[in-house]
């Protein structure tokens, strides 16, 4: 256990009470119990995929950094936007869950981070308006790589700078084991933040058959008072909060000890009720009052469901692997169209509807228009795979084949209820409503 304050800006804490357990079944040792006996403790050495097999962290030949779920728990780490700082060369854009590695991003286009849950790669294409990568949260996770440098030979397109893998458990098919994690904490002048979640594993049929099912809910509290910018009264209180869901299940199927035949599904859901930003001039943080006077709630919700089917089998000096996945993501956010609206109708109008202090119509005190943006992945993936199985071999090779159809989808809709108004006002015209909409397709 650890209570640990933290300071973010804004000059508000935020304290939290956490324990994370992972343990074989059923003993349910912990995994920070005291190492065997001895003068020197055993130091476990991280086991990476990176180049596509299995090495120890120190033999891979590239630069890369690997965190296991025991040090994700002890950083604290909940996310990449938690990840990224820790990570040299790494830099995590929030607004877009885009990552560049070593510098090299890219606003239109492919993406120049490959992004791999498991073997499925996720990354998102830069086109139309806001397009976010589906970035799965940090929960019953073996470990996360992050590959510094070029990474197209093994990974694709879409990896110039680098490449995000993060790697599931597999079910066992010997063992059980258990992994837990809550918490529980307090932002002051502000609501609490807690979570809960569990996974268990292991064999259904000694050597034949085993399961992995995981599943987590979060809830982060919110601090910021979204109120009306003329009065400074309060709409809607903390409402910079979000929760996330996940839910996953594999099992893994033996026939015979050298094929293993695991089917997979994982879903995800975020949701963020309003963005944690306050206007200085509502706002009096050494009181901690946080006020945000956008009439419009920047909301954003996030799903995506991923399954897939993974087989390997081993004919002795050559291992071939086949993953066979569908990716479907779904993200639609608001923003406040406002400004834009008015800029756009004032192009017609022969009065101001724009002035330095903000909207100017005649008969109207105020103007909201929400601009409401969805981003869709439909990917389907098929890749095969034959690399070498000796791992004392002096040559070790990788010989694949991968197959992608993807098909992506950008709207943008801007939705503006008082356009009857404004017509009656500036235009004199009545019985119109508008929505305009523009959209871009990938595939």
């Amino acid at each position: 256990m650890s209570v640990t304050s933290i300071a973010p800006k804004g000059g508000f804490r935020r304290w939290l009470l956490a324990g994370a357990l992972l343990a074989p079944w059923p003993s349910l040792a912990h995994a920070d119990a005291a190492p065997p006996s001895g003068d020197v403790a055993q130091v476990d050495e991280v086991v990476v995929t990176a180049t596509r097999r299995e090495e120890t962290l120190s033999k891979v030949p590239i630069s890369v950094t690997a965190m296991t779920q025991k040090t994700l728990d002890i950083q604290g780490i909940k996310n990449f936007a938690d990840l990224g700082p820790l990570v040299p060369g790494v830099e995590f854009d929030e607004d877009d869950n885009t990552i560049a590695i070593r510098g090299i991003s890219s606003k239109a286009g492919a993406g120049t981070t490959g992004i791999y849950l498991d073997d499925t790669p996720i990354q998102i294409r830069q086109v139309g308006t806001i397009p976010s990568n589906a970035l799965p949260e940090v929960f019953d996770l073996e470990r996360v790589e992050v590959l510094r440098g070029p990474q197209g030979t093994l990974f694709g397109a879409g990896s110039e700078g680098g490449t995000v893998r993060y790697i599931t458990p597999q079910p066992s098919l010997s063992k059980f084991t258990a992994y837990t994690r809550t918490e529980l904490g307090f932002i002051d002048h502000g609501t609490p933040t807690y979570e809960a979640g569990a996974a268990v594993g292991g064999p259904l049929v000694e050597d034949k058959l085993g399961f992995r099912v995981s599943a987590s809910y979060r809830h982060d509290g919110g601090y910021t008072d979204r109120v009306d910018y003329h009065t400074d009264q309060v709409i809607d209180p903390n409402d910079d909060w979000a929760n996330v869901e996940t839910l996953r299940l594999a099992v893994t199927w033996a026939p015979n000890p050298d094929l293993l035949i695991t089917p997979s599904v994982m879903l995800q859901e975020r949701y963020y009720n309003d963005y944690g930003q306050y206007w200085e001039a509502l706002s009096d943080p050494a009181k901690g009052v946080f006020h945000n006077g956008d009439p419009v709630q920047l909301w954003d919700r996030d799903r995506f469901v991923l399954p897939a089917l993974k087989v390997e089998k081993d004919f002795g000096p050559v291992k071939l692997i086949a993953n066979t996945a569908y990716f479907y993501h779904h993200d639609t956010s608001n923003y406040d169209a406002s400004l834009y609206n008015l800029s756009f109708l004032q192009q017609f109008a022969d009065q101001p509807l724009l002035t330095p202090t903000g909207p100017s119509i005649p008969g109207l005190d105020s103007y909201v228009a929400d601009g409401i943006v969805t981003n869709k992945q439909d990917n389907f993936s098929q890749e095969f795979r034959l690399q070498s199985n000796d791992p004392d071999s002096r040559l070790s090779w990788v010989v694949g084949v991968f197959l992608a159809k993807d098909r992506q989808e950008n709207t943008e809709l801007m939705l503006d209820p008082q356009f009857d108004a404004i017509n009656e006002a500036v235009f004199q015209r009545t019985g119109y409503f508008i929505w305009k909409r523009a959209g871009v397709h990938y595939g």
